[in-house]
Formats: structure tokens, C-alpha cells, sequence
């Protein structure tokens, strides 16, 4: 498996671009720390937090799923009631947009886990060969409002 990182060019240099085997491309702040027990199909990036000993996290997962658009819609409302039917959920909102691939379908909440509170923001794009590629990102709630301008940003750029 061969994986390239490259600053990206005219993005500064607080900027990496990370270009899988997969054949998805992400620029994410140089910061993030890329792990090397990334599976074949799973990507993990720590991200530091500003204001806890915890670390927050990015996890891109590439998936073949087969299925015609509607299909790729109706993700929007499972995710919403799965969700919804967990306990230790707040806060579900889950919609779908667009997105320079096509569509994308966008989720967030707040679980409430071991650790505490954490922030859950997630995003499902479907490239033009029909592979899914799934973002997450969990925060602490102090880097929450910073890392949901950061992962907005992640998404926007993503090349899936």
C-alpha cells in the first residue's frame, strides 16, 4: 500500500495534502497526526487538543457499496433514526447537500461516552465509480467550534 504526503502547493505550509491508494485526496492542517495502524481501508489522523490531555480524532473510511442514488439518499434518513433511537445521543442533524463530486450527506451530534461529551461531525460523499467514502471526526467540546470549521473545510476540498 503506498501513501503520499505533500504540502500542498499555495495552501502555506500549515497545509498537508494526503492523497490515498484509494484514490482519495484530503488537505487537512499539518497539524493532525497520521497514524501508522491505519488499515487498508481506514485512515486515522490524531488531531491535538488545545485544551485537554484527550486527543480528537479523523477517521476516513473508503467503502465499495453498491446502490442507485436513492439508495445513497435514503442513508440520510437510517442515520438519522439510528441515531435518534441511542440513548446517549443529543442533538441529531443530518441533511444532504451538494458537494463538487455530487452529493453529500452531512451528520452531527453529541455522544455522550466514557470520556464525556464528545462532538461527532460526519460526512458520506459517493464518487463517480460508486465508492463511499465516510469522514468522521470526533472532538472534545472545548476544540469542537474550531474542528467543525477545520472538518467543513476538509470536506469541501475532499476528492473522494
Amino acid at each position: 500500500m503506498l501513501f503520499v504526503i505533500l504540502a500542498a502547493a499555495g495552501c502555506g505550509s500549515d497545509v498537508t495534502k494526503y492523497e490515498s491508494s484509494y484514490g482519495w485526496i484530503m488537505e487537512y492542517p499539518s497539524r493532525y497526526e497520521l497514524q501508522d495502524n491505519s488499515s487498508e481501508t481506514n485512515t486515522t489522523f490524531n488531531i491535538p487538543s488545545e485544551s485537554t490531555s484527550s486527543v480528537n480524532s479523523l477517521i476516513v473510511v473508503k467503502q465499495r457499496l453498491f446502490g442507485a442514488r436513492q439508495e445513497f439518499v435514503d442513508v440520510q434518513k437510517a442515520m438519522r433514526e439510528g441515531l435518534e433511537s441511542q440513548g446517549n445521543v443529543t442533538n441529531v442533524r443530518v441533511n444532504i447537500g451538494e458537494h463538487a463530486s455530487g452529493e453529500v450527506v452531512h451528520i452531527s451530534f453529541q455522544n455522550l461516552s466514557d470520556v464525556g461529551l464528545v462532538h461527532v461531525m460526519q460526512a458520506l460523499m459517493r464518487n463517480p465509480s460508486g465508492d463511499h467514502v465516510f469522514l468522521s471526526m470526533s472532538a472534545m467540546p472545548d476544540d469542537a467550534r474550531d474542528l467543525r470549521i477545520e472538518f467543513d473545510e476538509i470536506v469541501a476540498a475532499f476528492q473522494p
